[in-house]
This record gives C-alpha cells, structure tokens and sequence, in this order.
C-alpha cells in the first residue's frame, strides 16, 4: 500500500437499525444533478407508514391547511364584493336626486330655499328642508311634498325660520309612500 487508505463506503441511516449504500447514487437523482433548482418527481419515493410515523414522532404532525376556513373566508369575501357592487349600484342610481340651487330672501321670519329634484315620472317625494343660524343651530326646518307627472322639478320653497339664518339645506328627499285610495263608503 501506498500510505493511502481506502475511502470508506457512504451510508445513510434510513430508519433505525437499518444501513443503505449511498455509493451509487448521484446527487440529484437518477438524471443527474436537478435543472434550475427542481427536483426530478420521478426520484421522489413515497413514504411508508413507518416512515410517516418517525417523521411525526421527531417533528410533529403535519399541519394540514384548514379547508373549512379557508372555504369560509372565501364566502365572506364574495358577499362583501357582492355588497359592495350592490350598494355601489344603488348609491350611483338613487331613486331620487336633488339640488340645492340657492337661497335668497333671508329674513328673521323666513328664507326662500330653491332646489332641484329628479324623480321618477310616477313618484310622490318628500324633501326634508332644514335652515341653521350662525352658531350652526337649526332655526327652520319642513317637509316638502313634490308630486306630479314631471321627471324634473324645479322648487321654490318659503321656510319659516325662529331667527335668521346663515345656511340652508336639503337633508334628504325620499319617494312618499303611496296613500291608501279614499272612496265613498259601500253600503
């Protein structure tokens, strides 16, 4: 011999008590070294039960995903999208449309609040008018009603007021709801 000594043999344990012969094997697999940092699925071997236990006893069970919530967060998001589709749709396309074009005639009796309303050919609506003072205290407010066959209406109210206003507002219009029909009593 030369002063050298043979090298010796790689093993692995693979499970207790058990020895095998890594000489022949090439890293990556049995086509050689893996192609952009993949693993041949070929040279994947499935685990035997026995494995899977070793493997659960030394780390731990497997986290498994939660389905069910995973499921369940997918059914929230979609009903909030479809909430929000929905309530953008009905905020983009209201019933009843209005506009505050001014205010004029102001006294310490009475304003005249003149508005703009956009209805359905169809439909009755009421629109809440409201004035306020300097120190931003209401001093005036009425219900409006606007009814008639025209889709645009244009509205000169008199607003009677306790003290003199600096602003006035249409808070809100909304479609009145339909009066039951008065006839001559049956008898």
């Amino acid at each position: 011999m030369d002063g050298h000594e043979p090298k010796p043999v790689a093993t692995r344990r693979c499970h207790p008590g058990s020895v095998r012969d890594l000489s022949d094997t090439h890293v990556g697999g049995r086509n050689g070294p893996p192609q952009n940092g993949r693993v041949d699925p070929a040279a994947r071997v499935p685990l035997t039960a026995d494995q899977m236990a070793l493997l659960d006893r030394r780390y731990g069970p497997a986290r498994r995903r939660p389905v069910g919530l995973l499921v369940a967060v997918g059914l929230v998001v979609v009903a909030l999208a479809a909430w929000l589709v929905w309530a953008g749709l009905l905020a983009a396309n209201p019933p009843v449309r209005w506009e505050l074009t001014g205010y004029s005639q102001v006294t310490d009796r009475s304003v005249v609040a003149s508005f703009t309303v956009t209805k359905s050919a169809d439909d009755d609506v009421v629109c809440t008018v409201q004035a306020r003072d300097f120190d931003n205290q209401e001093v005036g407010r009425a219900d409006v009603p606007i009814s008639g066959p025209q889709t645009r209406v244009d509205v000169d109210y008199r607003l009677s007021v306790i003290a003199r206003p600096t602003t006035v507002e249409v808070l809100t219009c909304v479609v009145a709801p339909p009066t039951p029909a008065t006839g001559a009593p049956s008898g």
